[in-house]
């Protein structure tokens, strides 16, 4: 799944460079200013290891706010005091799995409460994904935008000479 996401981007992103080099100034400006909005964001994406880095940091940047009373959902709803998510850490099974996405099911199937922080961390990597893909694909339309005006023209000069 987060593979998949990757490889979305890496494909927008390619398409895009390849319409740059055919298209006019105005069309691979608009795209810029669209690619621009989410250009952090694909990055951290695109990094190796890009969803472990983040389900890192979501537990740390969760345990905080849970400490501070921002977070008002417990981190994780199991008795365990000594529970990894409650720490604010990802559990080493997850982290040895063969997958992160293997170890986080395996982790919820074996596991007595709901990891509530890592189904969160999820959704908020799933949604990041989406609103990069979705800004890409609008950057790929501009790009592709003909000049109406242009074709107009030309449609009116081939006209003239018939």
């Amino acid at each position: 799944m987060y593979e998949r996401l990757q490889s979305d981007i890496e494909t927008l992103s390619k398409h895009i460079l390849d319409w740059i080099e055919v298209e006019r100034a105005e069309n691979i400006e608009a795209a810029s200013v669209i690619s621009d909005e989410v250009a952090t964001d694909m990055d951290r994406l695109m990094q190796a290891e890009a969803y472990k880095h983040h389900l890192i940091e979501y537990l740390k940047t969760e345990k905080t706010r849970f400490d501070a009373r921002e977070r008002e959902e417990p981190m994780c709803t199991c008795g365990d005091p000594y529970c990894c998510l409650k720490r604010g850490t990802l559990p080493p099974s997850v982290r040895r799995a063969e997958s992160l996405e293997k170890g986080i099911t395996e982790y919820q199937l074996g596991h007595s409460g709901e990891p509530r922080v890592l189904l969160d961390a999820r959704e908020e990597w799933l949604e990041t994904g989406r609103r990069v893909r979705r800004k890409l694909k609008e950057a790929l339309v501009e790009l592709r935008k003909e000049d109406v005006e242009g074709v107009e023209d030309d449609q009116k000069t081939r006209e003239a000479t018939a």
